[in-house]
């Protein structure tokens, strides 16, 4: 009986770490991406890009701004700014290859503040490794 419930507190310690470390990594990675701006690429008709309002030619963009355009139109989400992409707050329509693409940031949510999740993960990972030791001191005062 008594080493049944060290196992089970060695399980949920195992569950508090792997869910603590899964927090803390993916607030660490929500760091740079959550509330900015990334590059959305959409493919367009010939009809709607000649209409539209806000057209720029592929070779007046500098070097980086290509580089961004050409990672959107891969499906990537580069993030921007207004300086590295000034178009934030409109729609731009650029041709790329023989086809239009209509360019916009989109600024992502933040649901939950990302040191807020690795604060909740910091505490799994601390509870996990308190009920390790739980553990082992019971297992130790049982020998």
């Amino acid at each position: 009986m008594f080493a049944l419930r060290h196992l089970l507190l060695a399980v949920a310690s195992v569950a508090l770490l792997i869910g603590g470390g899964y927090g803390a990594v993916t607030g660490a990675q929500s760091m740079d991406t959550c509330g900015g701006s990334v590059l959305v690429a959409e493919s367009v008709d010939e009809a709607d890009a000649n209409e539209a309002e806000n057209r720029v030619a592929f070779s007046a963009l500098t070097a980086t701004r290509q580089d961004l355009a050409e990672r959107a139109i891969d499906g990537e989400r580069p993030a921007v700014d207004a300086e590295t992409w000034p178009w934030t707050e409109s729609a731009v329509v650029v041709e790329y290859r023989g086809e239009y693409y209509r360019f916009y940031a989109v600024t992502t949510e933040c649901p939950v503040p990302p040191s807020l999740t690795m604060g909740v993960g910091a505490l799994g990972i601390l509870a996990g490794v308190a009920g390790f030791a739980l553990t082992g001191r019971g297992f130790v005062r049982e020998r």
